[in-house]
């Protein structure tokens, strides 16, 4: 037996229409922010942005435009800025994140203490110094 061959024609495909793409593009924004691929979400609003305004832009300054923003790009300031602007925020996000960290591991060694030595007695005292596998890594015997 044959298969019948079904042509496809500008019938049977279906184009995207405006509210189709707007829904794709909220889609991909959302998935983007989710993923936590922030920084890919601001260059897409950025490029977005010069792009209107370069298209909203009269033709006679948009010559001036191009050359003032093609000798930026060229010139080394272009490269020290957006560097130091990226150095300050990595700094910044580590001071953070140190501290964040440091908080954390001191909520937890508070929470150890408390389940390790006052479950079995009912007591919670604190303890000055601790071992929990009675491993000296010093050598020093007590």
């Amino acid at each position: 037996m044959s298969k019948k061959i079904i042509q496809s024609t500008s019938e049977n495909k279906t184009h995207a229409n405006w509210p189709d793409v707007a829904l794709r593009a909220i889609d991909f924004f959302y998935d983007v922010i989710n993923t936590g691929n922030i920084v890919g979400l601001i260059v897409i609003f950025f490029l977005t942005y010069g792009a209107v305004f370069l298209w909203r832009l009269p033709e006679t300054e948009l010559l001036v435009v191009l050359k003032g923003l093609a000798s930026f790009l060229l010139h080394e300031k272009f490269y020290f800025l957006p560097l130091s602007i990226l150095l300050a925020f990595c700094c910044f996000t580590l001071k953070k994140q140190e501290s964040t960290h440091k908080k954390e591991i001191q909520r937890l060694v508070e929470l150890r203490k408390e389940i390790l030595h006052g479950i079995d007695n009912g007591t919670l005292k604190k303890i000055e110094e601790h071992s929990s596998s009675g491993f000296d890594l010093l050598g020093e015997d007590k």
